[in-house]
C-alpha cells in the first residue's frame, strides 16, 4: 500500500481531434471546480488507484522522480482499461532520469474485428 504519494502528469494535447482537448478541460476544472458536474472517483487507470486530491505543480513540491517505460520494472500500472471487458493493457516502469522512454502515450486499444456469426443448423 501507498501513501502520501505525489505524482506529476504532463498532458500533451497537440495530438487530440477534440473541441476542448483534455489538457484545457483539466485546467477549467482546476481553476473553477464549482463548475464541474461530476460524481464518482479519481482515479489512476482502475478504481483501486483512488486520488485524494489533484493540484497544478509548484517547484516547492521537491524533486521530480522519473517513471522510465521498463518490461523489467517493479512498478506496473494500467494504461488503458476497457470497461466492458474489465480487460486492459499495462505498462512497466522503473524509478530514473528523464528520458524518451519517460512518454507514455494513452490510447485505446484496436478492435478486433468482429467474426462473423455462425449459424447454428
Amino acid at each position: 500500500m501507498l501513501t502520501d504519494l505525489k505524482i506529476v502528469v504532463k498532458i500533451d494535447s497537440t495530438d487530440e481531434r477534440a473541441t476542448i482537448k483534455l489538457s484545457e478541460r483539466v485546467s477549467i476544472a482546476l481553476s473553477s471546480p464549482n463548475e464541474i458536474n461530476r460524481f464518482g472517483g479519481l482515479s489512476l487507470g482502475e478504481s483501486w488507484a483512488l486520488v485524494n486530491g489533484i493540484s497544478p505543480y509548484r517547484a516547492d513540491d521537491g524533486e521530480i522522480k522519473w517513471l522510465v517505460k521498463d518490461n523489467r520494472g517493479l512498478i506496473g500500472l494500467p494504461i488503458w482499461i476497457d470497461r466492458q471487458s474489465s480487460q486492459g493493457t499495462f505498462q512497466r516502469y522503473s524509478i530514473g532520469e528523464f528520458s524518451p522512454d519517460c512518454w507514455t502515450s494513452i490510447s485505446p486499444p484496436k478492435n478486433p474485428e468482429k467474426q462473423p456469426s455462425k449459424k447454428s443448423k
